[in-house]
């Protein structure tokens, strides 16, 4: 009888500890294949790209992914997966210059913000048609921002709209961000990008530390990527890959061209008359390609840049900003855009998460993501007027 009372006793107990283990993790679907595809978005550039979901009905709405620097179409895996199984059809591009997309020699203007924007129009062109949009897009980081321009961009006069909706990850509205670049705050979280503005010894630190795959493999690493989402994110094979794209010389060079493209935005805006540079900043441009300020070709370069003059663009579609609070590169304050910028937005914070808040707390911001996009699948009126706020 004793023996019968132990035994009873023992499948309790694994019964509770199962049920205990199911409540505080949920269920993982299991992973999705994906395909792996070059897509042409100019003459000389192939995107590297990752396809999720079916695409042969050519009925599922399609999402389009932007990574961040220092990162990859990988960023999304877990994200992109969620989505295909909800019925979309998801792509995920490695950006010009990262991973195993083409990358331009031609000096920083091809990484300057129009031929991104370009990039990323050509390839709703590709998946969408001429006159299509993506249901939904999606970026962080410096993704974050080309999206905002690229909404910015191609929603005006009539024109279609790149997507019907958007969800930003830890990425300012391009004009908040120039707007507080000089206040002391700002400034010092970003130092990053005066040190980039450097020719040569940014990519030698960065060559040499290998500083870009280890800040990456400590994030990769970390208990959500490592232990909450192993069914679904290889953590040790997305990392072999990351450590080839981030230890190469001449792929660190074209990604730390991303920030040089926006030097003149910077200094304009930190107060810096652009007609009276000293001689080490005129040796500074020519070493890195940039035509001189008396050189008629200036004024394309500066069109170029990240400096947006038409103060009375707005944004119209339904955007969603999800805001790690602990982000050391990026003000609180910088997540909001006024509505006069962006009409139908909602910032939601995760208090407990920094910068990269979608590997921070992938489940809870994929669940977000879905909903989102179920919300407003194909729909670019709804929102409200005013910008709301929440804290997860």
């Amino acid at each position: 009888m004793l023996s019968v009372n132990l035994l009873l006793r023992s499948i309790l107990g694994c019964l509770l500890v199962v049920c205990h283990h199911s409540l505080e993790h949920p269920t993982i679907p299991p992973a999705l294949s994906y395909q792996e595809t070059h897509v042409q978005v100019s003459d000389d550039v192939f995107l590297h790209t990752l396809e999720y979901g079916d695409s042969q009905s050519g009925a599922a709405p399609v999402v389009l992914f932007v990574h961040g620097f220092p990162d990859l179409s990988l960023s999304w895996q877990y994200h992109a997966q969620r989505l295909a199984e909800e019925g979309y059809f998801v792509v995920t591009p490695d950006l010009r210059g990262f991973g195993s997309s083409s990358m331009p020699k031609e000096g920083i203007a091809v990484y300057g913000r129009q031929h991104l924007m370009s990039d990323l129009d050509a390839l709703r062109k590709h998946y969408c048609g001429e006159n299509g949009s993506f249901a939904l897009i999606v970026g962080h980081d410096f993704g974050g921002t080309i999206v905002w321009a690229t909404l910015d961009k191609f929603g005006l006069k009539g024109d279609s709209p790149i997507a019907h909706s958007a969800v930003i990850f830890n990425a300012p509205h391009p004009r908040i961000f120039f707007k507080h670049i000089s206040k002391p705050a700002q400034a010092i979280k970003s130092w990053y990008m005066f040190f980039f503005q450097i020719p040569w010894l940014p990519e030698v630190f960065l060559y040499e530390t290998k500083f870009l795959y280890h800040l990456t493999a400590i994030h990769y690493r970390s208990p959500p990527m490592k232990s909450m989402i192993p069914s679904i994110v290889n953590v040790e094979e997305n990392l072999a890959i990351y450590k080839e794209a981030l230890t190469d010389y001449d792929r660190i060079h074209a990604m730390l061209s991303y920030y040089r493209g926006i030097k003149s935005g910077l200094w304009r805006e930190l107060g810096v008359d652009m007609s009276k540079l000293t001689m080490l900043e005129r040796l500074i441009r020519w070493l890195h390609g940039i035509p001189p300020v008396d050189d008629d070709s200036c004024q394309e370069a500066s069109a170029d840049s990240d400096e947006t003059k038409d103060d009375d663009i707005r944004i119209t579609i339904p955007t969603l900003v999800l805001w790690g609070e602990k982000d050391f590169a990026l003000s609180k304050e910088l997540a909001t855009p006024p509505p006069e910028i962006v009409e139908h937005n909602t910032v939601e914070y995760f208090d407990d998460a920094g910068h990269c808040v979608h590997w921070e707390q992938p489940l809870e911001t994929a669940e977000r993501l879905i909903r989102f996009a179920n919300a407003h699948n194909g729909n670019n009126n709804g929102g409200s007027s005013s910008n709301a706020t929440a804290t997860v």
